[in-house]
């Protein structure tokens, strides 16, 4: 930990970061003091049911400053509570029923269409920064982290990639891996979720699937110091194509561009304007079975295939999780400003600090 003090301290010295311990107190979808004061789950409550006991114990990783190591608290799942304003929690729920059902679907019937892929990639949205957001609270770490979004803000903000897989033995689980991994509290971009027989694992970044999409692909040419991103629009060229920034055989993945407001002004050929849902973002795709499907009203059979064992599915989540977080850290610009080269330096350097695998919350 000695030397990841001193890396980020290389990186606070380029910045006006100063860590608030109100963030404890603001509200997990719009940041601001909760008006009219409730509770949200951020694992919801009803996967929660679907999983096991409600009021089984959790454990969580804390950071013990004696033992300068992690230690494991416990506490039940359905006190994994944070605070949220009566409003906003009213109208997430509404993503939250919508959610449900495709989820479901999904892992009981094995179908899936436009609307259900679009809902979960918004829920997986909400789940990965909700779960980035608990983290600064339960975890008392020296990386003390203070946010600059939350759960609205992030909502089909940037390219997001859902993959899934399933095995054939059947249990009773809940999951999230990397919500300690020390790259994750600096960059949520990426997190995985096993739920029952099946592993997800969730990406959302500028530019991450635009290209192996053969959409328009946004290339970034500096951050600036207000935290925005002077971009350009790169149309598609027929003769280059882009990989996925991970692809395991046995994983398939819903995949969709997502662009703001960044296309309002480009016209769009038809070819591509068929495979949008309007200039902000692109329909969802599924990748399967080796075939790319842009998805549309009409549900899709999924024949997926299934590990033999839980582990062997353990396994290769874990893979894929590593896959992903080295992409995302490579994928930092290191061309641009001073504070873009030293905040890839430093996250490099975390890839060998911090290995996968000691970071999970589960039951």
């Amino acid at each position: 930990m000695e030397e990841l003090g001193k890396l980020i301290e290389q990186y606070d010295n380029l910045t006006d970061k100063v860590y608030d311990p109100s963030v404890i107190k603001q509200c997990v979808f719009c940041g601001e003091n909760p008006v009219s004061k409730n509770k949200e789950h951020i694992l919801p409550r009803w996967l929660i049911e679907y999983t096991g006991d409600p009021k089984r114990p959790m454990n969580l990783p804390v950071w013990d400053f004696e033992k300068r190591a992690y230690s494991m608290k416990q506490v039940a799942f359905d006190q994994f509570v944070f605070p949220a304003c009566e409003i906003c929690n009213n109208r997430f729920a509404e993503l939250e029923g919508k959610a449900k059902q495709a989820f479901l679907g999904l892992l009981e019937k094995r179908t899936i269409n436009m609307q259900c892929a679009e809902i979960l990639l918004d829920w997986f949205d909400k789940v990965r920064v909700g779960l980035w957001l608990a983290a600064q609270v339960w975890d008392k770490s020296p990386t003390q982290i203070q946010p600059k979004f939350h759960i609205q803000d992030r909502i089909a903000m940037h390219d997001r990639i859902l993959w899934f897989s399933s095995c054939k033995q059947s249990q009773k689980c809940l999951r999230a891996t990397g919500i300690n991994d020390q790259i994750f509290k600096f960059i949520p971009s990426y997190v995985s979720l096993r739920v029952c027989n099946m592993a997800f694992v969730s990406a959302s970044a500028i530019g991450l699937c635009a290209g192996p999409l053969g959409l328009p692909r946004i290339k970034i040419h500096r951050r600036t110091d207000d935290r925005h991103v002077d971009a350009d629009i790169v149309m598609p060229n027929a003769g280059k194509r882009f990989n996925w920034p991970a692809a395991p055989t046995k994983f398939h993945m819903l995949a969709q561009a997502c662009y703001s407001d960044l296309l309002r002004d480009i016209e769009i050929e038809n070819s591509i304007r068929d495979r949008m849902i309007d200039k902000s973002k692109s329909k969802p795709h599924l990748y399967y079975n080796d075939r790319l499907v842009c998805l549309n009203d009409s549900a899709v059979k999924l024949d997926l295939y299934e590990y033999a064992l839980s582990e062997d599915l353990s396994k290769a989540e874990l893979q894929l999780y590593g896959k992903l977080r080295r992409h995302i850290v490579n994928a930092i610009p290191h061309h641009v400003e001073k504070s873009s080269r030293v905040w890839r330096k430093i996250m490099k350097r975390m890839l060998f600090l911090f290995p996968i695998g000691s970071s999970e919350v589960r039951q």
